[in-house]
Parts: structure tokens; sequence; C-alpha cells
């Protein structure tokens, strides 16, 4: 069973990140930390799809990262920033 705690203090860590960005609206920073995320950890979670006139497409899918991977990230984001 996962840690509870992990709850508190990953949504303590997004509200700290979201205060020192107070312009972004709350989905914008997702994408955005969602797109840091796969760019530092060699593209995983990026899909890329074509719609079929050879229009590239690319979404972020997070789903398979554990938590404590993305708390750690959000750790170096808050130090360092977005």
């Amino acid at each position: 069973m996962r840690d509870i705690e992990r709850i508190d203090y990953l949504l303590e860590l997004l509200g700290d990140i979201w205060k020192d960005h107070q312009d972004v609206r709350f989905n914008q920073l997702i994408y955005l930390l969602h797109s840091k995320y796969i760019d530092i950890n060699g593209g995983i979670g990026r899909v890329e799809s074509d719609d079929g006139i050879n229009m590239p497409m690319t979404g972020y899918d997070l789903f398979n990262v554990e938590d404590d991977k993305f708390i750690s990230f959000l750790e170096d984001i808050k130090k360092s920033g977005l």
C-alpha cells in the first residue's frame, strides 16, 4: 500500500510551485510540468500521433509515473524554478 502522506506533500509542492507562477492557469501549470518532466526524462510519457493530414500531434501521458518520482521532480522544480 502506498504511503497516504504522499498526497498532502505532493499537493503542497504543487501549490508552492503554482504560487511562484501565479499568472499561470492551473491546466497550463500541469501542461508545463508534464512537458518539462518528459523533456528531462528522455521522452518518457511523450505520445505522438498523426492527425491524418500529416500534422504531427504531441500529447503527454504520465499515467505510469510513480508518485515518488514525480514528487522528486516537483522538489527539483521548487528549488530551480519552472
